[in-house]
Order: structure tokens, then sequence, then C-alpha cells
């Protein structure tokens, strides 16, 4: 009754109970402007309202009113001061703040969102917090997503801002703009990596930069992020867009990375490193659609290794294998694995060989490799000396219907030399052994001499010729200028030749070699696509007999992953071959040709 009696009076003294609000309001402005109150008796007037059945219809309104209002300007002013300098950038009535940068507005509003939480616990209806909460996250947060993310994010990504990442990526998940954040998170990837594989300079680093910047997104997505799916498949085709540009340079570089680390003058190689390695590197191979360039060039790599006894160790090179095959299936490593069974039955017959009748009385050490043609990199045959026939002999006796192909250029040799400051042992490739054994007759030949005298081809020859008259190996010397050797330079013997090692290793410049075997390998990839494309176009189009064009793109995209428009180009070539034709009426319907 008393109640009643008092909330009639309270309502018809209208300046009272504005004056009232006003009061409360200004106390809990106080409080969030730092000032001490008692909270006792704020509790003691919502209290009240809740008994008169008021609170939801005047305070609550009231506060959430004036709460909007108090952080709209808090907010703006915390916007106008991220332009400002540090120095001169205030934010509240009563103190001066530190450095005003993003990861402090986020801060800020991280501290506000716990005040009214804790404020609504002390003296609130809990009803009342979320809309309190509500205006903080929207006038701080939401109203700035642009200058928050424009301003700082990028700025946080390459300082590796593990707090403030997560603070950032909590607040937006608050306020559903993750697909905001997700936005500038892709966009970040995509513009970084992009500045890695663009740049030739970055070449000889690039996969190692990759590596890197994968380990630091996967740690700040598990540790700021939660491991957050939908972030996750935005980092794997940011990577997936820029890996492959750049006419697939990436992926030759991922193969020749992997060659390079599995060589046997690696001082850091072991089973355990491999695995930790290759598990990083086989995130970046995922991402590669052209897998079968990925194939040609590893191939490269390994052939060299094998036959030029480099490799690290068998074991090592069946891991590698292995988690090839894991990932791509029994197809995509079968002539891999067939390359190193041919080594293993190659070394036993040459063992055989060695012992047998037919190497008796040979000039040199002979330690020749039989390779199966279809597993191995093609190369020119070139013509051998006679023990290289008596082999050939030997080997098509013990292996009925069998043709021997020599690949010269891919054999190795070791060179002695006497010279006044002492003997000499060169690890060199055939070409470079016929070369300088041509130097024993005499102490000069000009190029066509070689060329005429030796049969290797002109191109072979002059990346040879290079090779042995480095400015830091000068082994021959070239008598005329010029950074390549042509018909008319004249080589002569370097009798002054030093070096502190006994044994050099005067392989030829693996850049020359490896541009001209990528070269070929990228050929013959693309006439394999070439049979693919055309065998998938014809057998989709047997099966369903009209298709138009666009539902032919989709369908083979979903048999084979190339580019759309290598599958224009062989749906016009397989139209001029009359597999399938036009439709006279609907030229955009194709029509298979029984």
């Amino acid at each position: 009754m008393s109640v009643s009696i008092f909330k009639d009076k309270l309502m018809k003294a209208s300046e009272l109970c504005d004056h009232l609000l006003e009061a409360f309001v200004q106390s809990v402005e106080g409080e969030r402007n730092g000032a001490a109150v008692n909270r006792r008796i704020l509790r003691g007037i919502v209290d009240m309202y809740i008994e008169m059945g008021l609170y939801f219809a005047y305070l609550s309104p009231a506060l959430v009113k004036e709460t909007r209002r108090y952080y709209r300007e808090e907010g703006q002013h915390l916007d106008r001061a991220l332009t400002l300098p540090a120095s001169t950038a205030n934010v509240g009535a009563s103190s001066s703040s530190p450095r005003v940068d993003v990861p402090y507005v986020l801060r800020h509003a991280e501290t506000r969102i716990r005040e009214e939480r804790e404020r609504a616990d002390a003296y609130l209806d809990p009803k009342l917090k979320r809309h309190l909460i509500d205006e903080v996250q929207t006038m701080l947060i939401s109203a700035h997503v642009t200058r928050i993310l424009d301003l700082g994010f990028d700025a946080m990504m390459k300082q590796m801002s593990e707090e403030d990442l997560s603070r950032l990526y909590s607040l937006f998940r608050a306020i559903e703009k993750l697909d905001v954040l997700r936005m500038y998170w892709t966009v970040y990837i995509k513009t970084v990596g992009t500045a890695i594989v663009k740049n030739p300079e970055n070449d000889d680093t690039l996969v190692e930069s990759l590596l890197d910047l994968k380990q630091r997104l996967d740690r700040i997505l598990a540790n700021c992020m939660g491991s957050d799916p939908a972030f996750h498949h935005a980092l794997k085709e940011a990577f997936e867009s820029f890996i492959n540009t750049r006419q697939g340079r990436p992926t030759r570089l991922i193969a020749k990375f992997l060659d390079r680390y599995l060589r046997s003058d690696n001082a850091e190689i072991s089973d355990q490193s491999v695995n930790i390695l290759l598990n990083r590197v086989l995130v970046l191979f995922r991402y590669i659609r052209g897998k079968d360039m990925f194939e040609a060039y590893y191939k490269q790599g390994l052939s060299r290794r094998l036959i030029h006894g480099t490799s690290a160790s068998k074991d090592i090179e069946l891991l590698v294998l292995s988690k090839l095959k894991n990932e791509c299936g029994e197809g995509f490593t079968s002539r891999l694995e067939g390359m190193l069974k041919d080594i293993d039955i190659s070394r036993d017959f040459a063992e055989k060989f060695s012992k047998s009748k037919a190497y008796k009385g040979a000039k040199v050490e002979f330690g020749p490799l039989t390779i199966n043609k279809k597993y191995w990199p093609t190369y020119k045959p070139e013509k051998l000396e006679a023990t290289s026939a008596a082999y050939e002999k030997y080997y098509c006796k013990e292996h009925d219907h069998r043709k021997l192909a020599w690949l010269s250029q891919l054999g190795t040799a070791v060179v002695a030399a006497n010279y006044p400051a002492g003997p000499k042992e060169f690890e060199v490739t055939e070409y470079q052994a016929l070369v300088l054994e041509a130097f024993n007759d005499q102490q000069s030949h000009s190029f066509g001499e070689l060329r005429d005298t030796l049969g290797i081809n002109g191109e072979d020859l002059s990346r040879t010729l290079m090779s042995l008259s480095r400015h830091d190996m000068p082994v021959l010397r070239k008598l005329t200028s010029g950074g390549s050797a042509t018909k008319d330079d004249e080589f002569i013997a370097n009798t002054e030749f030093t070096h502190a090692d006994t044994r050099i290793r005067l392989f030829e410049i693996e850049g020359e070699s490896e541009s001209k075997d990528a070269n070929r390998a990228e050929e013959k990839v693309h006439l394999d696509r070439t049979y693919k494309i055309d065998a998938a176009i014809v057998r989709t189009m047997k099966v369903h007999k009209q298709l138009s064009h666009t539902e032919l793109i989709n369908k083979l995209l979903g048999q084979i992953k190339f580019t759309i428009p290598e599958l224009k180009g062989r749906i016009e070539s397989v139209i001029n071959r009359d597999f399938i034709e036009r439709d006279e009426d609907n030229p955009s319907l194709l029509v298979f040709v029984p």
C-alpha cells in the first residue's frame, strides 16, 4: 500500500522524478569517468524502481540512451585520436591516455566491456547487462571496423602481436564481423605471398620464405583465432592463388629445394630433420595445382642425385617417395620408385661385368649404370668409347631383346692431372672428361676442333668449355673475350692451375644444365597434359552425347585439375579433328561424333 502511494506521489512530481533519473545516470557516468560512487545506494534506487514497476519503463531506457551517447562520443574521440600524434591524443574526461593506436583502442574496448559487466552485476538488473555491453561494442568497435583494420591489422600481423590479434578476433566475433576480418586476413596473406613469389631476386630463398610465412600464419591461426576453419580455408585459398603464378616457377623451386636438401653434402640432414622438413614442404606441395610439373622437376633432381652418387641415402629417398605416395597415390611415384630400383639392379650387374672376361684389359675404370628409359628423363644419346661398347655387348648377351641408349650428359668420371704445384683429381662429367683428355695431345684447341674431334654438339660443348674455364676454377683458359664459347674461340690448358684441395668437383654449372633439363621436362608435361585432356573430352562426350560448351568445361574440371584456357584450347583441337562438332542450329552446343 505504501509503495503504491509513493509511486503515485513520485509520478505526479515530474520534476522530482526527472531529477532522480538524472542523478542516477550522472552517478553511473561519473563512475565511468573514474569517480568513486556509493554502489549500495545506487543498488537501492534500482531495487526501488523495480519494486514500483518503473525500472523497465523509466530507469532502464534512460540508462541505455545515456550509455549510447557516452560511448558514441568516446568512440568518435578514439577515432580522431588514431590520426593524431601520440603525445596529443587523450581519451576520457579526466585522464590522458598512453599512445593511441589500434591495439590501445582494442584494449580500451575490452576494458570498457569488462567494466560494464561488473557494473551490471553490482547494482543493475541482470537483463540490462547485455544491452549495455552491446552499446559498448557497437560504438567503440562496430562503428569503426574499417578504420581499425586499415590502421592496425597489417602492423599487428607483421609484428606477430598475438595478444592484440587474439583480442581483435574475440571482439570481432562478438559483433559478428569475422567475415570482414577474414577478408583482411586473406588480402594480407596474398599481398605478402605475392611479394615473395613475384620478385625473382627472392628465388634463392623463396621456399624458406614461404615456409616461414606459413609457420607464422599457422601460429596466429592456432593461438589467436582458435584454429577457425573458415580462416584456415581462407589461408589455403590465398596460398593457392600466389604459389601457382609465374608460369609454375615456385613449383620448380620447391622441387629444387628438396633436391638441394637431399644431397649428401648437406651436413644437417638426418631422418628426423628430413621428416620434419618434408611435412612442412608437403603443405606447400598441396597448394600446387600442376603436380605433374612438380613430378617432372623432382625427377630431374632425383636422376642427378642417383647417377652422380650425391644422394644422402636410399632410406631418405624412400621416405620422400612414401610421403609423396600418401599425398598423390601410387601412380604419381611409380616411375620415381622405378629409378631407385634401376640403380640397385644396375650396380649389381656392373659389378658382375667388372669380374667378367669382357672387362679384362680395359684402360679405364668403368662404372656404367643401366636404366629403364620409361622411368628416367630423356637425353640425347652419344657415341661412346671401346669400353662402353664392350659393356653394351656383354649386357645384350645377358638380356635378350633389349637395347641400350647411353645418357652421356649424365655420366661422371675422375680425371687425374699433374701440375707443377702438385697433382689434382677432378670429378667431372663425361663431356668434361673428353674435353680434358683432348688437351693431353696438344696444349691448345679451337672450339671447332673439339667439336669435330669429340662429336659433341655445339650447345653442350659450349656449356662444357665455359664450366672448365670459369674465373674461379680456370682449368682451361679462354683466349678470346665473351660470356660464352663460340666457334671462333680458342682454349689452352692452364699449366699453372692451383687449388687448396687435391680432389676438386668440376661438374657443369648447375643453373645452365638445370634450365635446359627443366625446359625438356616442361615440354613433356605439356604434351602429357594434352593427351589427358583430349582423352577426357572424348570420354565425356561419348557418355553424354551432347553438352553445352560451359557444361563440358565444368565436367572436365571435375576430372582433371588444369586451367580453363588449356581446356578451351584442347576442345577446339578435338573439334578440328572431328571427334566432336558444333550443333548447326545452336553453335554453343557440342555433339559427339560416333
